[in-house]
């Protein structure tokens, strides 16, 4: 009886130690290759022309060569492999290698790494890295691991007009999840984003009359919305860092069109944020006032005889199901449109907001 008992033990034995061994072998798989394919999104123009990359509309292509830098980190949270090989401070030498497939285009990359074995891994990618102040630079060269990575911050500082992470282009970001297979191949599609959202102001003429509406001391202020930093690449919760300001929105003077596809101002930048909490839940609101000279009147800012004033006070933005709107996200546009009409002897105003993907491209640049 006691050696029928062994055989079946020692059966077990032989079979746990060929799993291991084939599960060792499995992991050790070598010379695999990744294929990481970049886009910057379904851009309402996809023309995009050399220097016409300031705001992240697409990838600059310098001497034939995409400015993309990849990092693919391990389930360790290693960085394991770079491209450009040699981009890091301390380059790598595993024997793993990188490369552009093909013809890069100002929308569309791909790159190839050589050299991973079987498993997950986490790839990183900057798109126009030469945006970047060179400190942020230097920190992105420095990283080893994926909290290196999360850990790096943009922030404004000094003019407020040209940002230190901003000089000709402006960054575009990406992550995703890679699984290189028993066969050794993986593959990923990657969207590079804004790591910003961007704010425009609609102020739309529907009077009907034949003098365009001229607007005075206009003010817009939405309240905690513009964070003095932001993350290159995305966390969770995505969203900006260090004090919370108001973003503002100031003009005089301002001729409106009935065209609502013209922003009023130039549009602003922002970090993501986390809408403030209020008394009935986390929402951003603003304020907008403005002033309209009076008929067969010439404004005076000195005498309010000529003008009438409009005042909205704690306007609640909403999204497109009209539900309060709790974060602004990387790469996101907030419109915020008024319409102005004549009613009897004063202007009837209303508000609607839209929150989309930022998929339209324009040189105009400026952070509040």
């Amino acid at each position: 009886m006691m050696n029928r008992k062994k055989y079946p033990a020692l059966f077990a034995f032989v079979l746990s130690v060929v799993a291991l061994l084939s599960c060792n072998r499995e992991e050790l798989v070598t010379n695999g290759r990744i294929a990481i394919s970049f886009s910057t999104g379904d851009l309402l123009t996809r023309a995009v022309g050399d220097g016409v990359v300031s705001d992240g509309g697409g990838i600059a292509i310098d001497a034939g060569v995409p400015d993309i830098v990849v990092a693919l980190a391990d389930r360790t949270k290693t960085i394991v492999a770079w491209y450009p090989t040699s981009f890091p401070t301390t380059p790598l030498n595993n024997g793993y290698t990188s490369e552009v497939y093909g013809t890069p285009t100002s929308t569309e990359s791909t790159v190839l790494i050589s050299g991973p074995g079987r498993g997950t891994y986490t790839a990183y990618a900057i798109g126009n890295s030469k945006g970047l102040s060179e400190t942020k630079l230097n920190a992105l060269k420095a990283a080893t691991s994926i909290d290196d990575l999360e850990d790096i911050e943009l922030e404004v500082s000094g003019d407020p007009a040209v940002p230190t992470f901003l000089q000709s282009r402006m960054p575009i970001t990406a992550k995703g999840s890679i699984t290189v297979n028993q066969s050794g191949n993986g593959q990923a599609d990657l969207e590079l984003l804004r790591p910003v959202s961007r704010v425009e102001l609609y102020f739309i003429d529907q009077t009907d009359e034949e003098t365009p509406l001229t607007l005075y001391e206009l003010e817009v202020k939405i309240y905690k919305m513009n964070p003095t930093k932001g993350y290159l690449f995305s966390k969770d919760p995505d969203k900006g860092t260090g004090d919370l300001n108001n973003l503002e929105f100031t003009g005089d003077g301002l001729e409106l069109s009935s065209n609502p596809t013209t922003p009023t101002l130039t549009g602003k930048l922002v970090f993501p944020s986390t809408a403030p909490e209020q008394t009935l839940g986390n929402r951003y609101y603003c304020d907008i006032s403005f002033r309209v000279e009076k008929k067969n009147q010439t404004y005076s800012s000195s005498n309010s005889a000529t003008y009438t004033s409009y005042e909205y006070e704690g306007l609640p933005i909403h999204d497109y199901r009209s539900d309060d709107l709790q974060f602004l996200k990387r790469n996101q546009l907030l419109k915020i449109n008024t319409r102005i009409t004549k009613r009897g002897s004063e202007h009837d105003v209303s508000f609607w907001f839209e929150v989309a993907s930022w998929v339209s491209r324009t040189e105009t640049i400026e952070f509040n």
